[in-house]
């Protein structure tokens, strides 16, 4: 997701104008819709499920599957400029 890290380095960039991070943060939630929409495998992750990357960016990125019915999915991305 090197769109989405882009954009969310610009929005910490930005300072004081609000509008203007916003705009960057939207755009990083829609430059990664196509990476949530398109899956090679049928995707049922089992409960406990833990993902842990490290972004092109430095950040640290953790997923764990915490509901398997409805699923629900916990996500966090850490970094110096920003965490989601």
């Amino acid at each position: 997701c090197i769109e989405t890290a882009s954009y969310l380095h610009k929005a910490a960039q930005l300072g004081s104008d609000p509008i203007e991070r916003l705009k960057m943060v939207i755009c990083s939630d829609i430059s990664s819709v196509i990476y949530n929409k398109s899956f090679e495998k049928p995707l049922n992750p089992i409960l406990g499920e833990t993902f842990q990357a490290r972004g092109q960016d430095g950040s640290h990125i953790y997923l764990e599957q915490i509901c398997h019915h409805p699923p629900v999915s916990y996500m966090s991305v850490e970094h110096e400029n920003y965490n989601i």
